[in-house]
């Protein structure tokens, strides 16, 4: 049981802010560069999107007209455009297998640091090249001094196939006007842009998604219940690192996940100086949409996958309680499977 005290954090790690533009000038103008590694993303020279104020949120989205309906929005990050659609959602079990068509070796090898955690030594070998340190940046405006700021958050992703890849909606659309910049409005917004770093021809690069996919019910109420994104590329990134077999709806699964059972994640703890780390506990409770662990999690496992003891990815790290660091998410289910394969 949680002490009384104990309080529930989301598992993405601040990386740097910085002011971009003086007052006055354009909303499309450049970020200055705060990395001094070539290896980090460049700056991507993204404006605003079409609809969002200066100091607020404001995007352009139609209501709702059928409640039969599931409704997701997708953010198209290159052309800076929105758009709802919809589908009927599935409460099926699905299922679908891990993919390493560049051949990867699958050797693994790991340096145990406590809290039933390791470091992974093999980190270009399948299926750990599968989950990916990532980068957003978003960027708002800064009422108290007229100018805008960058945020760069980090945490990590997982790709399922491949051009699609999955993370927590809170690493891609999120209210960055906190901790020191609070402008005492629940204004969250899209990144500007959504960076991986992946293993692709013996080394690690950095490359930009397309678009990004929330639930309608994050967008208007940030609901940690759909604390998911699916996260599209343009080129088969997949291809190159790998990706995860799938369960989604586990509680429907010919042989479910049961409380006990063995789970574990693999992602990127700013702790462990944002080292790729494999985090090991059981399931301590299953409460529909929430798998709960005793998996240790910190800020920049955010978006990780929740695997099972045979690697299916089956839910994804999203928070974890302050006292413990126990770490918990949502579980895959048919709506989110579906966004994956369409």
């Amino acid at each position: 049981m949680k002490s009384e005290s104990a309080f529930i954090v989301l598992a993405l790690c601040l990386s740097s802010s910085f002011i971009v533009c003086s007052k006055g000038a354009s909303s499309n103008c450049s970020a200055l560069g705060i990395f001094s590694s070539a290896s980090n993303p460049e700056d991507k020279n993204a404006s605003l999107v079409d609809g969002q104020s200066a100091s607020t949120n404001h995007y352009s989205i139609a209501p709702y007209d059928d409640y039969n309906l599931c409704y997701y929005y997708t953010y198209d990050m290159v052309a800076h455009q929105l758009v709802q659609s919809s589908f009927v959602p599935s409460t099926s079990y699905f299922v679908h297998s891990g993919g390493n068509p560049s051949g990867l070796s699958t050797s693994s090898s790991f340096t145990s640091i406590g809290n039933n955690r390791e470091f992974v030594s093999s980190t270009a070998s399948y299926p750990f090249t599968s989950s990916l340190y990532c980068e957003s940046d978003f960027r708002f405006y800064y009422s108290s001094y007229g100018e805008y700021v960058d945020r760069y958050y980090r945490g990590t992703t997982f790709f399922v196939n491949p051009y699609v890849a999955i993370t927590a909606a809170h690493c891609v659309f999120f209210d960055a006007s906190i901790n020191g910049y609070d402008d005492s409005i629940n204004d969250p917004i899209f990144t500007n842009y959504f960076a991986v770093n992946a293993y692709i021809s013996g080394s690690f690069i950095w490359e930009y998604a397309q678009s990004v996919t929330i639930d309608s019910r994050y967008f208007s109420s940030q609901s940690m219940d759909f604390d998911w994104a699916v996260v599209r590329f343009s080129e088969p990134i997949g291809n190159y690192v790998g990706w995860y077999p799938v369960k989604a709806n586990p509680l429907a699964a010919p042989n479910p996940i049961f409380v006990s059972d063995s789970v574990h994640t693999v992602g990127f703890p700013s702790d462990r100086g944002d080292q790729e780390t494999l985090s090991e506990g059981s399931v301590t409770s299953l409460s529909s949409p929430f798998l709960n662990s005793n998996m240790y999690i910190v800020g920049g496992n955010s978006g990780g996958p929740i695997l099972d003891s045979d690697g299916y990815a089956i839910g994804i790290v999203t928070r974890y309680y302050n006292d413990t660091h126990y770490g918990f998410g949502p579980m895959l289910d048919g709506e989110n499977y579906s966004l994956l394969m369409r």
